[in-house]
């Protein structure tokens, strides 16, 4: 089975599946599949419909989906989208600042 059609399962059963686990073992591999293939467009859906982002990415994973999602919508061309999810992810990195995050210390 394909990446896109694992996430596309994944996102219709996110109740059942849990919120942790769509994202981590289904939605993030397609997106970045999608995005290996310079297919921006798709890799942004598949992180917009993220279960972890219906959910208000208050999980481990919103930040980093956040900072994903940014870059593929400045990859589409969206950069107003862009720096509006990049402010929000910044948002949630300072209220989670006991949160380890991937990013921390690069310039």
């Amino acid at each position: 089975m394909l990446p896109a059609d694992l996430a596309h399962h994944a996102h219709r059963a996110r109740d059942a599946l849990g919120a942790e686990d769509a994202v981590g073992l289904l939605v993030k591999p397609a997106a970045r599949d999608a995005a290996n293939r310079l297919a921006h467009d798709g890799a942004a859906g598949h992180y917009e419909r993220t279960p972890d982002r219906v959910a208000g990415g208050r999980s481990r994973h919103g930040v980093p989906l956040a900072l994903d999602l940014r870059l593929a919508l400045q990859l589409t061309g969206g950069h107003g989208r862009a720096w509006n999810v990049f402010a929000g992810a910044v948002a949630r990195a300072r209220e989670r600042a006991d949160a380890p995050c991937r990013w921390a210390g690069r310039r």
